[in-house]
């Protein structure tokens, strides 16, 4: 019996293995020469400076100072991380208040790391407008929302806390430190599929995903995702899609979830997702839990539940070419 339970976990976790190996190599192979792409741009034109100089008359519109725009280029070209520590080099200058800072790292969390992002959603199905669109114009309508909201409510308009040490050093950007934080951020993507690979088989065995559906049926009804497109949605909204990003492109092309759930599932990871980890994240800057996490959530699904409802209406053929990826 020992030795019968020993085979079985030992190919369990064999089968697991080979399907992490698989999905990452595939997820792999199209980001990694985006990530480098945009690190060489960086590099060699200061390629997101420029952008930032473009997007500071923008930054206005959200009640930002114009060098936000930088940091907001930064996180949309590379990711939050790299926004948070042009934010903390920048602190002092910037001289934000509570309201600005919110506004800012709710920005930022709508529209990151867009290179890979766009991809992933566009090897799941979405096609690469529909993904730039909803998230960049997302981002500019919830900033500025929330900054009226705040400078009316004459609310958080005491200075911003920054919690993260700044400045970083010009040797903390140079290719070998680069090299050795991609390896490591590779291998925690790799490690975190694998796992979730085994959860969710393990899961489906005991029947444990019935209980998931059940618990998020009602919030994703409402925002008109199907219940095949549920493992597809909470991996992204709590994980986030890079690290959920291999599991989900294989969910998507499974073709167990229909061409509708995967827009909206996809429409609605792009305002919400990675939950768990990039929440706390942004409170480091002086992102406060009502922007961050409160509006939102509920920004994401008054959002849904209106396009949900147009796509649903949409014919096929409008679907496919406006919409859906070949």
């Amino acid at each position: 019996m020992p030795l019968r339970l020993a085979r079985a976990v030992f190919g369990f976790a064999r089968d697991c293995l080979r399907d992490g190996v698989l999905i990452f190599w595939s997820f792999f192979a199209m980001a990694f020469p985006i990530v480098v792409a945009v690190r060489a741009l960086d590099e060699w034109f200061n390629f997101t400076a420029h952008v930032g100089e473009l997007l500071a008359p923008l930054m206005s519109v959200v009640g930002l100072p114009g060098d936000a725009g930088v940091i907001w280029a930064t996180a949309i070209f590379v990711n939050v991380y790299s926004g948070m520590i042009l934010t903390a080099e920048l602190w002092d200058s910037l001289a934000l208040t509570s309201a600005q800072a919110t506004v800012l790292a709710v920005m930022m969390l709508l529209a990151h790391s867009l290179p890979v992002e766009v991809r992933i959603a566009s090897m799941a199905g979405v096609r690469a407008p529909v993904t730039l669109i909803s998230r960049i114009g997302g981002a500019i309508i919830l900033g500025a929302a929330l900054s009226l909201i705040y400078e009316y409510g004459n609310w958080l308009q005491e200075p911003a806390a920054l919690l993260l040490n700044a400045a970083p050093s010009a040797e903390e950007f140079s290719w070998r430190v680069w090299a050795v934080e991609q390896a490591y951020n590779w291998a925690l993507i790799f490690a975190v599929l694998t796992l979730l690979l085994m959860l969710i088989r393990i899961m489906k065995i005991t029947h444990a995903e019935r209980l998931v559906f059940w618990l998020f049926a009602p919030f994703l009804r409402l925002m008109g995702i199907g219940k095949r497109a549920t493992t597809l949605t909470v991996t992204g909204m709590t994980l986030g899609l890079s690290y959920g990003g291999p599991l989900l492109i294989a969910e998507a092309k499974s073709g167990h979830v229909g061409g509708r759930d995967i827009l909206c599932a996809f429409m609605l990871l792009g305002l919400c997702h990675s939950v768990i980890e990039d929440t706390p994240a942004l409170v480091l800057i002086g992102g406060h839990i009502s922007g961050v996490l409160v509006a939102r959530v509920v920004f994401a699904v008054c959002v849904m539940a209106v396009f949900s409802r147009v796509i649903n209406a949409t014919s096929e053929k409008t679907l496919n070419r406006y919409f859906l990826a070949n």
